[in-house]
């Protein structure tokens, strides 16, 4: 079951299951990203200390995104 955020952008990007799909990756990763930020600052890394690693992670994440989504 997708939630609303994943259906609007599947939506977005043609509402056919190729991009329920892609919403579904997209989504993913994204809630990955976050949970590992998190995680980083509950262990007591400050913002400006997280925040290098989870650019540098987030475009690899993105990237490696974008070369399985055609």
């Amino acid at each position: 079951m997708l939630s609303e955020s994943e259906l609007r952008l599947a939506e977005a990007l043609g509402d056919d299951v190729h991009s329920r799909l892609t919403a579904s990756m997209i989504m993913g990763v994204r809630s990955t990203l976050t949970l590992l930020n998190v995680r980083r600052l509950l262990a007591g890394e400050t913002a400006a200390e997280v925040y290098p690693t989870a650019v540098t992670e987030a475009v690899e994440a993105f990237d490696l995104l974008r070369s399985d989504i055609r």
